[in-house]
């Protein structure tokens, strides 16, 4: 019973873009954590090289199938997909388990209702354009077709099937660091992707990264991304606070280092379990975003004796305050 307590803590604690470990059970766990994923992994990928990663072998590979793939069409949606049960919520709509009639694949189905604005509509074709534009990396969510009606848009996109980051951190506790590094690169490189296209995912959490059971990781949720030139911010448009960077809370824009800073924020809690500016899990938002702009990630808890230098040096790198000393993209798949 002592063992589940925390867990069931845990589970009726945590709400919805707030991330609440028990710090005593990760502890206790951290060393102990299964290590999961694809075969070989932990030969894989390593936290080294002084400042960040180096690999052994590349785990990204293309799709190699053209962008042109992706159907663009006005139709309705109902005679080539059964639309299933509801998998989640959003602030821009719902997504649903479907299936193709054709081939029997699963699908995840994003609906969106139209509402007459402009803007709304234009978000909608800024996310299926991202998406469409980071098609040949694998760890984009893929896109099938997109459909519009008179009432609603609806994007077809793969169906992943292993749960979202948050929910396998909360279930099974801290990753040990190779399978940390693994899923960084890989998120890292579809960050990659839309950096040299101009466009800020600005909503890099661990409910957005989700894994297939054969522990391939997905990068979801493209309603906030954004084009944006590399030198320039724009006005905040959407995120979670939790996951903002000091810049982004201190004027309310965002930029490519924000997607950085949040990659940063995501591999704390998946190597050390619980949030850099919200150890104890009990914060509310405005006390977070209050640490995040003056404080430093605590490393105070025991489960980081287990951690690597180079590992704690990539973090400190990623979560500098000021966004020009912050490592880029390019420099964070380098090392």
């Amino acid at each position: 019973l002592e063992e589940a307590s925390p867990r069931a803590c845990l589970r009726r604690s945590m709400r919805r873009h707030a991330f609440a470990f028990a710090r005593r059970w990760v502890a206790r766990e951290a060393r102990t954590a299964p290590r999961l994923g694809r075969a070989g992994l932990g030969a894989a990928c390593l936290f080294a090289g002084g400042a960040g990663l180096a690999w052994a072998e590349p785990t990204t590979t293309p799709r190699r199938r053209p962008i042109q793939s992706m159907k663009t069409q006005r139709g309705v949606l109902e005679d080539d997909y059964e639309l299933g049960e509801k998998l989640g919520s959003g602030f821009y709509g719902n997504v649903y388990r479907g299936k193709c009639l054709r081939t029997g694949m699963a699908v995840a189905i994003k609906v969106l209702p139209r509402t007459g604005d402009r803007e709304a509509d234009a978000t909608v074709r800024r996310e299926v354009a991202a998406m469409r534009g980071g098609a040949m990396h694998t760890a984009i969510t893929e896109i099938h077709e997109f459909y519009e009606s008179s009432d609603h848009f609806y994007i077809v996109m793969e169906f992943v099937d292993g749960g979202e980051l948050l929910d396998l951190l909360v279930d099974g506790g801290p990753f040990r660091e190779p399978r940390a590094a693994a899923l960084i690169k890989e998120v890292g490189g579809a960050i990659a992707l839309l950096h040299a296209q101009g466009m800020c995912h600005s909503d890099i959490k661990p409910e957005n990264i989700v894994l297939t059971k054969e522990g391939q990781v997905r990068l979801i949720d493209f309603g906030t991304t954004f084009a944006v030139d590399a030198k320039l911010d724009q006005a905040l448009n959407g995120g979670t606070v939790q996951f903002f960077a000091p810049e982004t809370i201190a004027s309310r824009t965002m930029g490519l280092p924000s997607d950085l800073w949040a990659l940063g924020v995501v591999l704390f809690m998946t190597v050390g379990g619980y949030h850099p500016f919200d150890g104890q899990g009990e914060a509310d938002i405005e006390t977070t975003a209050v640490n995040i702009r003056h404080e430093e990630p605590d490393f105070a808890d025991p489960v980081w004796e287990g951690v690597s230098e180079p590992c704690k040096h990539l973090l400190h790198r990623l979560l500098r305050k000021d966004p020009d000393d912050r490592l880029t993209v390019e420099q964070l798949l380098q090392h």
